[in-house]
């Protein structure tokens, strides 16, 4: 490498001076950082896309100290060469003391299971630093969209951090509260403060004080009204901000202006971390580093760079390093040679002319966003129309931390066919400049630089220079639209760019020049000029319009390479894209000249504006009953866990270092249903690093033995008995692969047949007034825990064995493993710290993994450590069960539902594991919250060659409740009757009993129903619903009420168990061990709260250690939402009795004087204090540490009439609006009631029905996975093509409700006991009340669990945006019913509509099931 010298790059991290070490320029700075021991950055899906890796990077840019955010997975390490960067451990720790940022998200309980909390914590800070001021509510939302979440649902977050938003001060008097949270208003409402000083949480709405002054000020940082100037808390962007730390907490966290001395200590000793002196001075200087499979080179000027090229003319180069990054993921292939061009100043450069802006190459799409603001504000709206065309896409395209790094010209160079960037740049003319190795220059317009897929004009040798972008003049019109699976942080699925130069002609209009390009549609960005001949030279006009509709059909047919329903969604996005253009122009051209002839009345300039409301961050409010102030229980405490999870100090599986290490990776079948017919790991083991390879020949079998084998590279020392046969509910799996791999592919067999039955089905199908005949698909979903698949095999002496899992279901890890290696059980170990998100996921399906690295780790006598890749987890471990339903129904003209007779089809995968279960559970909701007095629901089992499917949260309810839900919707269409109408008629009364025979406390469910109805206004806003559609052709809403019944507890009889163990110190001090699972829930605080209030201490005496099977033996999983149930009951039976020994030693003694006597006149009798009483029964020789268990006798399981501990019962009405050109929505608002009893913690508890609520819209509106099959034929057969967030999209905090409101419905019985009378009240014991309905017995202070009945709530959305679409096809002269199936993604939607621009198509694409 001429010219370039071998220096050792440094950085510093976290303040502290850094060497990079030689030899790794593959490596990235994430896999630096964790090898450092700096764990508290997380990988979560290695392509960019879920922030649980932000760090930030400082560094001096033009002379400029500049502030981003960056994703560590895709940065690689050597681009870190002259910069800063820091840390979660660099921003706060426990014991130096919590960033504001850090101590505003733990205590809005902000943070649930923790894995992406660091990442939240991460994107926060840096704006802080990089804003100057405080940053906008917008400019928040768009930092945080880089982020992903699946526990919380990101209102907690988002409310965590608006305290530092720049928000006008009028929003801050009581007026103006007042009038948003008017139901008259349809508006927000800001969170306040309960009068107990917990943040984020409002009394109910009737015992809010009132007393303040209308026109007093409200803080800011809290929402309440308070005498402070009002002045804004530091922007927290310099070195120092602890008076701005103090300012703001006091406000958070108290009613009064003084922190507590807990949150003081906290924020003790916080600073920024400082640009380091000797950045300050760094001068970048060329670089040569050779690593193991590639070298990377950094020319730092104009001249390196072309010596370089012309030396190394095929190298790659890279600047932001996002495709090679990902290409090194999926492709397991890394360029031989990186040239960095990040540091070339002629490639950064940005020059503003007269006609046109000359735009470098290395520009990040950041900087470009700012330049196109500065030129939006400061030009003309007319000049910077390319401009503003190019912002609108750029602020949608992916997250804050990716544009930070991505360039316009990377962009440009990858040519990928659905890039936004070269379809606009294509469309308004601009040139790309290229140098060659030379130094010659060529200018190419793009439709001449790009050439095919992936292909451009370049030249080896030759770098992309520069870009011109023209200044537009009056009455020239630009826009770019795309279509996406989401708006937001979505990788477009087709675009198009437009251009049309308009003239005044004879009194109108005519257009001189267009041109338009099409993306996404074929195998690279072209343009159509057919369509364009079709516009130039012709009047503006619907004729013209209708002529350019029909030839741009021609060349998107000519330019397509696909038929069918992807042609047919081809031709109806760029139709309609062109439809928005006109009607976009006509807009405009009316506001530059008023009174010019409108192609279009109001109700259809409607569509005009490309993207959907937004009012930056979510609002909304949480209303709940207060507990009773002495108590514990019932107030809404922090997660335990939240400080250590915001400092990244909170340790998981991934996190764990062992001296000696090993690190697995998975060998996997590239083949759907195959026959394996040897395996030869002989060059593998040659590869450094390699010490050994496992497969079934190391597990044994028929005929053969485990004995030596030069293929797997391991020398066996003595005989194990070794089970090569896995399987959770049957044993129809193995460990490796040994005959035969099974993965996509046709049906190949049935299970057995599953049924409930009430009524006589046949006879009443006929009898009713009517009746239908149709189908429910509901495809498949992803757990996309944030904590990909993880454990860590440790072996110890006598064959013992301690693992370290990322699971659900210790006992399950512990047992199975045990039988795969030929273990007893007492050998085995399984300990469960904390698990980053589980939902079912992270029950069975890993634990024939895990045990594959148990057999490596025996053999080896080494830790071995197996940690799957996001793309390997989403492709092996399974996913919901997607179903197909067929029903037939009858029902009367009133609305009635009398009869239904379905089939359920469930697609188990290739073996067994929880289809059962699934199915099972499923049939027990197949009624929802409805009674149909003859109901048969038959439910079947498919075996097919995909990857077995699992578990997850509802465990089949949610997918057959909305089979029930699409039924009672298709029955008020037709009959033109009120959707809420329908739905209140069939729903259960009092004294009726659910299908599988349980009884139903009707009067609950009523109770949820029409307190959501009230507090959503539902009457009102449904009138205004009707009167937006009336007025809007293009836009259209809908709101939706739907109830959930759903029960709580473990089919399984035999699983209602539980287990605690309880210690108690001589300090006086508890520790609390059960078999449950955190899993960011919350248990574990429950289960310390339930323990304080037990024993009459206060919470932080109590600690909880992590779940272990040798501390707490046989646990059930954590799942089914009945872990709270299980695990505080067993604590409070462990607890009762330590109160009880104690209680001899608690009683209250006469003060006695030193010599003896009592004292005179006192009478008085001093309690001794708890550690008093506990060091008293010490010397007693009283037991101090007891098991507690508990089970649930009632319930009779499958097949009796009382499946379940009990129901748990909520609604949601829920309201969002569509964009019926593009099928895009916006959930407007959702108001959700759910009946908890006395809520043990309603923080953890709303968080658990937000997090679930939007897990469910995901399901029913926006994730999709996609496989290689007969409709998906470009796929290869049997793949699975969505095999991370880039590709599957879960819901980001953009797609979360506008305005989000959640009630906990107030119950008088069982209220929770005072601290100062211990076990007052007893678990489950019921008190008088109001309500006519007693609880279940045995519930924990007469509480309900949330975890997994809000899910199908999120359903409401569905049905809201169908009764959207039905408007729009009713405009459209259609019927309005269709079948339109879950996940009901843009393209589904749009091509629902049925309007003249989908060609009337009734082919929808189709999903995998």
């Amino acid at each position: 490498m001429v010219g370039l010298p071998d220096k050792m790059p440094i950085c510093y991290v976290n303040g502290k001076r850094r060497i990079l070490p030689r030899g790794q320029a593959e490596l990235t700075l994430l896999e630096y950082l964790r090898d450092e021991g700096l764990t508290g950055t997380k990988l979560g899906c290695g392509e960019g896309v879920c922030g649980a890796c932000t760090v930030m990077v400082s560094d001096l840019h033009q002379g400029e100290l500049r502030h981003r955010s960056v994703n560590a997975c895709l940065f690689p390490l050597y681009a870190a060469d002259g910069k800063h960067i820091v840390t979660i451990e660099g921003v706060g720790s426990l014991k130096a003391g919590l960033h504001p940022v850090q101590q505003r998200l733990a205590t809005l309980h902000g943070s649930q299971c923790g894995f992406c909390t660091p990442g939240f914590v991460m994107a926060m800070y840096a704006l802080l630093r990089a804003t100057n001021g405080r940053p906008s509510e917008q400019q928040i939302a768009v930092s945080l969209a880089g982020n992903l979440c699946r526990c919380t649902g990101y209102r907690p977050i988002v409310d965590a951090f608006k305290v530092f938003a720049h928000v006008p001060a009028k929003a801050y008097t009581d007026d103006s509260i007042q009038a948003q949270e008017s139901p008259a208003a349809n508006g927000h409402n800001t969170p306040h403060l309960s009068e107990d000083g917990f943040p984020g949480f409002k009394r109910p709405l009737a015992q809010t004080e009132q007393s303040q002054a209308s026109s007093k000020k409200v803080c800011p940082s809290t929402g309440r009204p308070c005498d402070c100037s009002g002045s804004e808390p530091p922007a927290f962007n310099g070195h120092t901000a602890a008076t701005g730390a103090s300012a703001e907490v006091q406000h958070s966290n108290t009613s009064s202006k003084v922190p507590s001395a807990a949150e003081q200590a906290n924020l003790r000793g916080f600073s920024e971390p400082i640009f380091p002196a000797e950045l300050r001075s760094y001068q970048a200087q060329d670089l040569c580093l050779v690593g193991l499979e590639c070298t990377w080179l950094r020319p730092v000027s104009l001249a390196k760079l072309l010596e370089a090229r012309q030396q190394h003319p095929d190298a790659r180069l890279v600047a932001g390093h996002n495709e090679v990054g990902i290409e090194r993921k999926y492709n397991q292939t890394t360029p031989p040679l990186l040239i960095s061009i990040s540091e070339v100043p002629e490639l950064s450069q940005i020059q503003v002319g007269k006609t046109a802006v000359l735009v470098g190459a290395t520009v990040t799409l950041t900087q470009l966003l700012d330049l196109c603001s500065h030129l939006i504000a400061r030009r003309p709206a007319h000049e910077t129309r390319c401009f503003s065309a190019l912002s609108n896409q750029l602020q949608h395209f992916s997250g804050n931390q990716v544009r930070n790094m991505a360039t316009l010209g990377g962009n440009i160079v990858n040519a990928s066919p659905i890039s936004d960037i070269n379809a606009i740049m294509m469309a308004i003319g601009a040139s790309y400049e290229l140098v060659g190795s030379d130094g010659s220059r060529t200018a190419l317009l793009p439709q001449d630089f790009l050439m095919g897929f992936r292909k451009t004009k370049l030249q080896p040798g030759e770098t992309l220079l520069q870009v011109s972008i023209p200044f537009t003049s009056q009455h020239e019109f630009v826009a770019e639209y795309k279509q996406s699976h989401k708006r937001e942080d979505c990788l477009a699925v087709g675009n198009a760019g437009f251009y049309a130069q308009l003239q005044s002609s004879d009194g109108g209009w005519s257009i001189e020049r267009a041109r338009i390009s099409l993306g996404g549609v074929g195998p690279f960005t072209q343009l159509a000029p057919q369509a364009a001949q079709a516009m130039q030279q012709q009047p503006w006009s619907r004729a013209t319009l209708d002529r350019t509709l029909a030839a741009l059909s021609k060349d998107v047919n000519q330019v397509s390479g696909t038929q069918g329903w992807r042609l047919n969604m081809h031709q109806a996005a760029i139709a309609s894209f062109l439809f928005r253009f006109f009607l976009s122009v006509s807009v405009q051209l009316e506001a530059e000249v008023p009174g010019s002839a409108p192609l279009f009345g109001p109700s259809e300039l409607s569509g005009a504006p490309a993207d959907l409301p937004s009012d930056g961050l979510s609002k909304g409010a949480q209303l709940f009953p207060l507990a009773s102030p002495e108590a514990i229980v019932g107030h809404p405490t922090m997660h335990m866990a939240a400080r250590s999870q915001t400092t990244g100090e909170a340790q998981f599986a991934g996190d764990i270092k062992l001296v000696g290490m090993h690190h697995a990776a998975l060998v996997t079948s590239t083949r759907p249903h195959a026959r394996l017919v040897s395996v030869d790991a002989s060059a593998a083991l040659q590869m450094e690093g390699v010490s050994s390879f496992c497969d079934a020949r190391t597990m044994g079998g028929p005929g053969e033995n485990a004995a030596t084998s030069t293929a797997t590279g391991l020398q066996h020392q003595q005989q194990h008995n070794y089970s090569n046969a896995a399987g959770h509910m049957k044993q129809d799996e193995e460990v490796f692969a040994s005959s035969e791999v099974h993965t996509v592919g046709q049906v190949i067999g049935m299970g057995p047949e599953n049924k409930v039955q009430v009524g006589d089905i046949d006879a009443w199908l006929h009898k009713c007034d009517h009746m239908l005949e149709g189908s429910v698909v509901v495809g498949a979903q992803e757990h996309f825990y944030m904590e990909p698949q993880v454990s860590v095999v440790q072996p110890q002496e006598n064959d013992e064995l301690i693992i370290h899992a990322s699971t659900q279901s210790a006992t399950a890890y512990q047992h199975d493993i045990a039988r795969s290696l030929g273990l007893p059980s007492h050998k085995v170990v399984c300990h469960v710290k904390r698990v980053g998100g589980a939902f079912g996921g992270k029950e069975t399906r890993f634990i024939p993994i895990t045990a594959a690295a148990a057999v490596a780790a025996r053999e080896l006598g080494r830790p071995v450590r197996i940690a799957l890749e996001r793309h390997e987890d989403m492709a092996i471990s399974g996913h919901r069960h997607p179903f197909l339903i067929k029903y037939k129904v009858g029902y009367n003209k009133d609305g009635e539902v009398k009869a239904v007779d379905a089939e359920a089809f469930c697609n188990g995968g290739w073996c067994l594991d929880m289809s059962q279960a699934v199915i099972g559970k499923a049939l027990l909701h197949a009624d929802n919250a409805y009674r149909v007095p003859h109901l048969r629901f038959t439910g079947r089992i498919c075996r097919t060659h995909t990857v077995s499917n699992t578990s997850m949260r509802g465990l089949g309810g949610p997918q057959i409740m909305l089979a029930i839900e699409s039924i009672l919707d298709r029955v008020a269409t037709e009959l033109q009757l009120p959707q809420e109408r329908v739905r209140s008629l069939n729903m259960y009364q009092p004294g009726e009993k659910a299908v599988c025979g349980q009884a139903v406390e009707a009067g609950q469910l009523r109770a949820c129903w029409d307190k959501t109805l009230e507090t959503s206004s539902f009457p009102e806003r449904s009138a205004q619903v009707a009167l937006f559609n009336q007025g809007s052709r293009w836009r259209k809403r809908g709101i939706c009420t739907i109830p959930v019944k759903f029960g709580v507890g473990f089919a399984g009889k035999f699983m209602n168990q539980g287990g605690a163990l309880v210690h108690i110190y001589m300090d006086g001090t508890v520790l609390v061990t059960t078999g449950g699972i955190e899993m960011g829930q919350g248990l574990h605080t429950k289960c310390c709260m339930v323990a304080a209030q037990e024993l009459g201490i206060p919470l932080d005496r109590v600690h909880i250690a992590e779940t272990a099977t040798d501390k707490v033996p046989n646990t059930s999983p954590s799942a089914a939402s009945a872990s709270s149930d299980l695990y505080c009951m067993a604590v409070i039976d462990a607890c009762s009795q330590l109160r009880d020994r104690l209680a001899p030693f608690r009683q209250a003694k006469a003060a006695h004087t030193a010599d003896g006597q009592q004292e005179s006149g006192s009478g008085a009798q001093k309690p001794p204090s708890f550690p008093e009483a506990v060091r008293a029964a010490y010397m007693a020789m009283v037991d101090l540490s007891a098991r507690g268990f508990h089970a649930v006798t009632q319930v009779t399981g499958l097949g009796g009439d009382m499946p379940f501990k009990y129901w748990t019962y909520g609604a949601a009405a829920t309201e969002v609006e569509l964009d019926v050109l593009t099928g895009a929505h916006k959930v407007l608002r959702a108001d959700i009631v759910m009946d908890l009893g006395q809520p043990l913690n309603p923080a953890l508890d709303i968080g658990q029905i937000e997090g679930a609520y939007v897990q469910g819209l995901g399901m029913t509106c926006k994730e999709e996975l996609v496989w290689g099959d007969v409709e998906h034929d470009w796929l290869p057969r049997g793949h699975l093509q969505t095999r991370g967030p880039g590709s599957y999209m879960i819901p980001t905090v953009e797609d979360i409700p506008a305005d989000l409101r959640v009630t906990l419905l107030e119950d008088e019985p069982g209220r929770a006991p005072s601290s100062t009378s211990p076990g007052a009240a007893g678990a489950g014991s019921m008190s008088e009340g109001k309500s006519s309905e007693k609880r279940p017995p045995g519930l924990v202070y007469s509480s309900k669990n949330a975890g997994e009945p809000p899910f199908f709530l999120g359903a409401s959305a569905f049905f809201a945006l169908k009764q959207a679409v039905y408007a729009a096809r009713r405009d459209a002269g259609h019927p309005a019913w269709i079948q339109l199936d879950s996940p009901a993604s843009t393209e589904r939607v749009r091509m629902s509509c049925a309007d003249h621009l989908t060609s009337n198509s009734t082919k929808l694409p189709p999903i995998c099931c």
